[in-house]
């Protein structure tokens, strides 16, 4: 009996691992959906110490830097690229959050902002991956690096010119790496750049009313960037900026005296511009056929012609101190429409590249600068409603008196042609009087 029980026992067993390896089996060949989660990266540190050179001694704690700096980058086989950074302060949020590069050189030359994720960390070390990028299938490829960001931080950083804010402050990186596929190994090499550096920079609008009778309140508003460089510019060529926009509909409420605001699928929702100015292009506001005030200006100019062209307020004119260019990137409407304003916020506003003369040279550098916004009031003054008012009746009043005139002018047209005839005898015999005497002696 003791051995009938012993082989149920075993048979039994072999009967649960048979069904547990057949259902083990089945699973296994079915197919699974993958996430992003299955992803499974190697380390900061086992990267970096792939490279025989690397050593981490090198790489101190520095708790007062506030700094980040590109030590290495890197392709994965599935075509994503990856960016090293020593980080020497350990005890705040130093996190990166984009990096400026172009993948193109010489006159193609063109960097962009690509945002990153952080994939691993460990002391001050970080491995990022950039996102939204894939590797080239060419042979040779170019990452030049101008340089990388991180947040702003009100504890440790400096706060801008006027009015304005900083949501990302920027770190010069000036490397230019090139890698190179060869029977299928990658190598890299590293080369260091020169970029050009936004030393003062002041962000705002003009606003310019149309003028149009019945759109008094209806503007332009010229959105600008005044700043200096670490260069010598002795002429502005080309620019490149980048910037965001948010079309805004408020409305303002009498209870709490502040703005209600509309959110939609156009308003509020927030886009991203890259902007390429040359040194002859101007900016124009649209108007309508009639009574507008024609606006037209250069998008490149020097900060006095700037101040020149406009009529900037007292307390403002002291946020151009330091300046020495000013680039008129954009434009947008401002107008309402009974209880509701429409304008456009512009956020973020940041140069990419300048092209520029300098001692006869020209220069064609990506730049390092933050990501910088304005006020969210024009610099210029604005009429109050009072000299609107009368603007109006301005208008209304020439109006009227033109209409008159014309009507007048249609219900005389008769007896002013008699008139007309009459004044022309006139003229013919006072002619005739004038000249009659000398008609007798050159007849004589």
């Amino acid at each position: 009996m003791k051995t009938k029980k012993k082989n149920k026992s075993l048979f039994l067993l072999i009967y649960v691992l048979l069904i547990s390896c057949l259902f083990s089996s089945i699973v296994n060949i079915l197919p699974r959906k993958a996430y992003a989660e299955d992803t499974v990266y190697t380390s900061v540190l086992e990267d970096l110490q792939k490279d025989e050179k690397f050593n981490a001694d090198n790489y101190v704690v520095d708790n007062e830097s506030k700094s980040l700096k590109v030590i290495q980058i890197a392709e994965s086989s599935s075509k994503e690229l990856f960016v090293y950074v020593y980080q020497p302060c350990t005890t705040r949020d130093l996190t990166a959050t984009e990096i400026r590069m172009s993948t193109l050189l010489g006159e193609s030359y063109s960097p962009k902002d690509y945002k990153l994720s952080l994939i691993d960390s460990d002391g001050v070390f970080y491995k990022y991956k950039v996102d939204d990028f894939k590797v080239k299938d060419d042979v040779v490829r170019y990452y030049d690096l101008v340089c990388i960001f991180r947040k702003w931080n009100e504890l440790i950083d400096d706060k801008p010119t006027g009015d304005n804010t900083i949501s990302e402050v920027s770190y010069e990186i000036r490397q230019k790496w090139t890698a190179c596929t060869m029977n299928d190994t990658v190598s890299y090499n590293c080369e260091e750049t020169k970029v050009v550096e936004i030393t003062e920079k002041y962000v705002g609008f003009v606003r310019i009313s149309s003028g149009a009778l019945w759109a008094i309140s209806g503007s332009c508003d010229s959105h600008f960037i005044a700043f200096d460089t670490d260069y010598r510019i002795d002429e502005l060529i080309e620019a490149d900026v980048y910037f965001t926009a948010t079309p805004i509909c408020a409305y303002w409420k009498l209870i709490g005296n502040t703005w209600g605001y509309v959110n939609n699928d156009i308003y509020g929702v927030s886009s991203e511009h890259y902007i390429y100015i040359k040194e002859y292009d101007n900016e124009t506001n649209h108007l309508s056929w009639f009574g507008g005030n024609k606006y037209v200006r250069d998008r490149i100019q020097s900060v006095d012609e700037f101040l020149k062209d406009e009529k900037i307020s007292e307390e403002n004119k002291k946020n151009f101190e330091n300046k020495k260019w000013v680039l008129r990137f954009f434009e947008s409407s401002y107008h309402d429409e009974g209880n509701y304003y429409y304008w456009t916020d512009v956020n973020d506003v940041s140069i990419l590249r300048l092209k520029f003369r300098t001692a006869g040279d020209i220069y064609n550098l990506g730049v390092v600068d933050n990501k910088q916004s304005g006020d969210k009031k024009p610099v210029n003054p604005q009429e109050s409603w009072w000299e609107k008012l009368i603007k109006l009746l301005t208008a209304i009043i020439s109006t009227i008196l033109l209409l008159t005139a014309v009507v007048l002018l249609s219900i005389f047209t008769p007896f002013l042609s008699v008139i007309w005839k009459i004044i022309c005898c006139l003229a013919k015999g006072v002619w005739w009087v004038i000249k009659a005497p000398f008609s007798l002696f050159l007849d004589d």
